[in-house]
């Protein structure tokens, strides 16, 4: 339980891009550069944590339409995922996906998120996912919850 649902202390981070977010103490700022937004994890050489882990977010403004940039996003991949919707911590819904991304030895799974935010800006958001599922679910409910963290600015 505590491998897959840890807790930890956090830190706010206020964005330039509109936003705070609530991070783990002790991982770095996040890093802004223009529309995209990359939050990373800090290993701390226990089992599960050996390697970083992130999520990256994509700002397309608000002239961005969640149903656009969900097709822009599925129009590599296969067709047939199932969309949910998912409602985050902070009152936002989310259409989520898994999103396999087929490499040459490896294909890699990645959660795919996309909403449209209070401020009226649309967000995706790309999670790579571990292999096994411990690690998976470790970063999945981290990741989630630092979503549910977001707070917007109007």
């Amino acid at each position: 339980w505590q491998d897959t649902h840890p807790r930890y202390a956090t830190v706010v981070h206020e964005l330039k891009s509109g936003f705070s977010v609530e991070l783990p103490a002790g991982w770095p700022a996040p890093d802004e550069e223009l529309s995209l937004i990359e939050i990373g994890s800090l290993p701390d050489r226990r089992a599960l944590d050996q390697l970083r882990w992130n999520i990256s977010i994509h700002d397309y403004g608000v002239n961005g339409q969640v149903e656009a940039v969900i097709a822009e996003i599925r129009s590599d991949g296969p067709g047939g995922v199932k969309i949910k919707d998912v409602i985050l911590t902070n009152g936002v819904v989310a259409k989520t996906w898994i999103d396999v991304q087929a490499l040459v030895e490896r294909s890699q799974e990645n959660r795919i998120y996309v909403f449209k935010a209070p401020n009226g800006h649309v967000y995706s958001v790309l999670e790579p996912m571990a292999r096994d599922w411990r690690t998976q679910a470790r970063y999945g409910n981290i990741f989630r919850a630092i979503l549910g963290s977001m707070k917007f600015k109007p």
